[in-house]
């Protein structure tokens, strides 16, 4: 390391403390694909904790990488009973049952071989039948939690990468993952038992706060990550996602910055619509601001202009049109116009969401010299 050479941890947190690092860091999405690339095995034959190969993916392309340990909660309500068949095209599905207080539950979820699972059964068909047994998997004690896994990649990584607490905070997101039927059921339910899941989000608020604060009480993570998934702004529009999400999100952000700590949000698709809203909560960096057509954030200039300063962005590099498909030369073009872009304002220089497997290795190197050659402020 050079003389005055920030770490990757280092350099990161400078970006998300509001201080100046020695370069703007590169952080490309390694979250899932390339690293199970890198293990040499299917998902559901990984042996070792899944964020080793985060790790092990950060030092082998260099880059500023950021790993996600798991974060679990004993649930002495629930009894949680698992099978496990290969189907005929060599996919594991798991089939989960639940048994509860108030019902039993099942779910399935199948596991390709050389992709992210999915839910193919998901807990409750019936809303009415099933939703108080449901309740009782959701809302565990927060003070079950273990944080043996997450305690151990601390000590392991050091400052080779940052490890925050990973949470899910979108209420549209529990229930469409909860539901038979998925995110359209979820919109009818909204429709259908307004009052209902107004009373089940007072409470699902309360506890997303509870289960932040015991994550800051027990264990130190660099910054806390808010995680989200099909529920983006683009398919249940800025007004639902305002009135069923933003006072999750707001009470999770409450919680760490009282403890001290920065807090992530990552928004799929369209998000333009409500980053006035996340930098008016105060959040410091927002992901992964995916071009079109996945995306909204076409002229990433432009949106810097109408956001708070305060809000780090952190993204904007298409992963499946320029990375995916693109020459290293295009490549290195996007990177520096989204660097420029940025200004002197938070940013990371990342991929709108994850890079596939199937990317090009010159690009994938031709985003880290970019981000290098071009990063110096």
């Amino acid at each position: 390391m050079a003389e005055n050479e920030m770490t990757p941890k280092e350099r990161v947190m400078a970006v998300y403390r509001g201080g100046k690092p020695d370069r703007i860091p590169v952080m490309p999405c390694f979250w899932y694909l390339i690293p199970a690339r890198m293990s040499g095995r299917p998902f559901y034959d990984i042996q070792e904790p899944f964020w080793y190969w985060q790790w092990q993916a950060g030092k082998y392309y260099g880059i500023d990488q950021r790993v996600a340990p798991k974060l679990t909660w004993k649930n002495e309500n629930v009894e949680k009973v698992e099978e496990r068949h290969m189907d005929r095209e060599g996919r594991l599905i798991i089939r989960t049952t639940y048994h509860t207080r108030y019902g039993t539950l099942t779910s399935r979820c199948l596991h390709p071989p050389d992709g992210a699972p999915w839910d193919i059964e998901r807990p409750v068909k019936d809303i009415e039948r099933d939703w108080r047994a449901y309740e009782e998997i959701l809302f565990c004690d927060p003070l079950g939690l273990d944080t043996s896994d997450f305690d151990q990649c601390l000590e392991t990584v050091g400052d080779d990468a940052v490890v925050p607490a990973v949470i899910g905070g979108l209420f549209t997101d529990m229930l469409a993952d909860a539901r038979e039927g998925g995110m359209e059921r979820a919109i009818y339910d909204l429709y259908d038992y307004p009052d209902f899941f107004a009373q089940v989000r007072g409470r699902y608020v309360r506890h997303r706060a509870e289960l932040t604060e015991a994550i800051l009480k027990k264990t130190d993570p660099d910054f806390i990550f808010i995680a989200t998934g099909a529920t983006t702004a683009g398919v249940i529009g800025p007004d639902m996602w305002r009135t069923w999400n933003l006072p999750g999100v707001k009470a999770i952000t409450d919680v760490a910055h009282a403890h001290g700590k920065p807090v992530h949000i990552h928004l799929h698709g369209h998000c333009r619509a409500i980053l006035p809203d996340i930098a008016n909560l105060g959040i410091e960096m927002v992901c992964p601001l995916e071009r079109p057509p996945g995306g909204d954030i076409k002229d990433l200039r432009q949106v810097r202009g109408e956001i708070a300063p305060s809000l780090g962005f952190m993204g904007n590099v298409s992963t499946t049109t320029t990375l995916l498909t693109g020459t290293p030369r295009d490549v290195e073009r996007e990177v520096r116009e989204c660097i420029e872009a940025a200004g002197s304002y938070p940013f990371i220089l990342s991929t709108g969401d994850q890079v596939s497997p199937l990317t090009p290795e010159e690009n994938i190197r031709a985003l880290i010299a970019a981000g290098r050659k071009y990063g110096i402020r």
